[in-house]
């Protein structure tokens, strides 16, 4: 018990060295490591008890709508020896220590942004104990794990906004649905009207598609509601339509559809603490055909003009991993905007 208590103390010290220390911000590194990987310091105790079996379970968990099984992120554990001033430089790191069991606080969690690198995201988390820390992470697990998926969206846009747009694509959108978007010149146009637009990056087998359509609210919906009621399935319906009569296979008589032998997953989609659409993760396929692959669908209102704003990506690369080739559309969609109705200098 002695050997523990010191080590529950020296745990403490190297967390709060780690994260308290100054450091200037003004010539931050780039950060190391790859989109999707999340480095957790703690002692072996805490990593081999229910401390990291609930961390895994948060991070480690099967994203949903992939055709095998995909997790959330790559978790790699390192004791608080093996960091070093290159080691902390990680994207998104997670310390975890129990403290003095005589302080107040249960559950302690903090996080820095942009402290050792640049786009970096930290999170501190100390509790009591190792049952006590595990559950009080369960109890977050949405939150925290939304947490860093936001930052993962934030770098990915970031990244993508550095590359050259595919002016056509922006100047069609801005112009024929008022939405304000950066697509990058990797992407080519396969279908740009005012009523549809589907715009597809390909590298092989590897291919990377974007939909993106409107739809007006329904007279029937009235003018005194606010935002109409939206579902999942309703929603389904109506972009297998739309999808049916834009995006062909690549044979006669085949198009893009949902696959339901798979049920999609549907959340509401939230800003601010206001609903403002929903988001939809499953798989699709072509009918008629064996291609097939995940997708991530948002559907976002617009109350301004009393509309919807429909966006879908989709991704094909049989047998391989695609969380990070589908991680570029979601960052793509929640890139785009609606131009507000009155924009200087227009």
């Amino acid at each position: 018990m002695k050997w523990r208590s010191q080590l529950v103390g020296v745990m403490w010290a190297t967390l709060m060295l780690a994260c308290d220390a100054d450091f200037p911000t003004t010539t931050l590194p780039q950060p190391i490591g790859q989109s999707g990987e999340l480095i957790v310091v703690c002692d072996p105790v805490l990593w081999n008890g229910a401390t990291g079996k609930a961390i895994r379970a948060i991070y480690g968990s099967a994203q949903p709508g992939m055709p095998q099984a995909e997790p959330w992120f790559r978790i790699y554990h390192f004791r608080p020896d093996q960091i070093s001033s290159l080691s902390r430089r990680y994207r998104n790191m997670m310390f975890v220590a129990t403290s003095d069991p005589n302080k107040k606080e249960d559950f302690i969690l903090t996080e820095k942004k942009n402290h050792w690198a640049s786009d970096q995201h930290i999170l501190n988390v100390v509790g009591k104990n190792d049952a006590e820390l595990a559950q009080a992470l369960r109890l977050r697990s949405g939150p925290l794990l939304q947490q860093l998926n936001a930052s993962e969206r934030k770098r990915g846009i970031v990244r993508l906004k550095r590359i050259p747009a595919l002016q056509e694509a922006v100047d069609g959108l801005r112009d024929s649905m008022l939405l304000d978007m950066h697509i990058p010149n990797t992407y080519v146009a396969k279908t740009l009207n005012c009523s549809f637009v589907w715009l597809a990056r390909d590298l092989g087998d590897k291919s990377y598609n974007l939909m993106i359509w409107t739809r007006p609210w329904a007279k029937a919906e009235g003018l005194s509601t606010p935002t109409p009621e939206l579902t999942a399935d309703s929603l389904l319906a109506w972009k297998d339509r739309v999808t049916q009569l834009n995006v062909a296979g690549p044979l006669p008589g085949t198009y893009y559809t949902t696959e339901y032998l798979e049920p999609p997953v549907s959340y509401p989609l939230t800003r601010n603490n206001s609903r403002v659409g929903m988001e939809i993760r499953g798989l699709w396929s072509i009918k008629n055909d064996f291609m097939g692959g995940p997708f991530y669908h948002v559907t976002l209102s617009d109350s301004i003009r009393r509309r919807w704003i429909h966006m879908e990506g989709f991704v094909y690369f049989p047998q391989e991993s695609k969380r990070e080739l589908l991680r570029e559309l979601e960052c793509l969609i929640h890139s785009g905007k609606s131009i507000p109705t009155t924009m200087p200098g227009r």
